[in-house]
């Protein structure tokens, strides 16, 4: 996220927390809340292909509730730490498969159930690094 070239309209300097916008060389645009130089509170971050973070934002870092759609279909809305989903948290793909559970560093883990698009089934159970663990099938 830092960065020496960016534009910045900071509205009310005088504020700890002031809204702005950033924009750097490659495409990628930021457009909310910011303390200290960089995002932080709500905003919305646009990266040069199309993908699109809208949500909160602690010390330029996506943290907190977030809604996160990419370009290929994919969706996240949830919980987020240090740029990752961490928490509680549901994903749908482009295919329509979704997720909805735990999620670590970035990966389904702990408890959740995913939706299988094309047959309906959903499986419950414990998953670890994005893997399931155990899980108990039912329709």
């Amino acid at each position: 996220m830092r960065s020496r070239n960016y534009k910045s309209n900071i509205v009310n300097p005088t504020r700890s927390v002031t809204h702005g916008d950033f924009s750097w060389p490659d495409g990628s645009k930021y457009v909310g809340e910011i303390k200290n130089g960089q995002p932080d509170g709500y905003g919305t971050y646009t990266w040069p292909d199309g993908d699109r973070y809208v949500g909160f934002w602690s010390e330029g870092k996506r943290s907190g509730l977030g809604f996160h759609s990419r370009k290929n279909g994919y969706t996240y809305v949830g919980n987020f730490k240090d740029n990752l989903p961490q928490g509680s948290g549901s994903s749908i793909d482009s295919k329509g498969n979704c997720y909805s559970g735990d999620w670590k560093n970035g990966f389904q883990s702990g408890r959740g159930s995913i939706r299988d698009s094309v047959d309906g089934l959903l499986f419950y159970g414990e998953w670890n690094d994005g893997k399931p663990v155990f899980f108990d099938k039912k329709n």
